[in-house]
């Protein structure tokens, strides 16, 4: 194990354990049914950063979706567009919305059906967060 992962990994441990619980965490979390015939989905939710250090998330995943794109939707020249985005940015003691319209989720490939989803999020190889939430309409 590096040095660097080691002290990251100690790191969100930590602050795992002090008062005020984990470094993240999500609330109004909202996961849309798939579009009939595409098993596409996006997911919308509130990302709250509890720690003093920004938090990168570099990949999310779905045990119930072939894929997570991070994606947000910009105007440009008139037109509306989504582009995948690398990475997500929650600032220390911020919220990052992912949102319609703005930064979010899109999920591709629904599995068998389900009315729960459950997205992991990761920064790198380490796991920061996981949720699951029911399916909305």
């Amino acid at each position: 194990m590096s040095g660097r992962f080691c002290i990251l990994l100690a790191a969100l441990l930590a602050a795992a354990c002090a008062p005020g619980g984990a470094p993240l965490s999500a609330d109004s979390i909202v996961v849309t049914r798939p579009l009939p015939g595409s098993g596409t989905s996006a997911a919308y939710l509130t990302l709250n950063n509890n720690s003093a250090e920004d938090i990168v998330i570099t990949r999310v995943v779905s045990p119930e979706f072939a894929s997570v794109a991070m994606h947000e939707s910009v105007l440009k020249d008139g037109v509306s567009r989504m582009r995948p985005l690398a990475r997500l940015v929650v600032p220390a003691h911020g919220t990052l919305g992912l949102e319609p319209g703005g930064k979010h989720l899109m999920l591709h490939g629904a599995g068998a059906a389900s009315s729960t989803v459950t997205l992991h999020f990761f920064a790198g190889d380490t796991p920061l967060l996981t949720v699951s939430t029911v399916l909305e309409d």
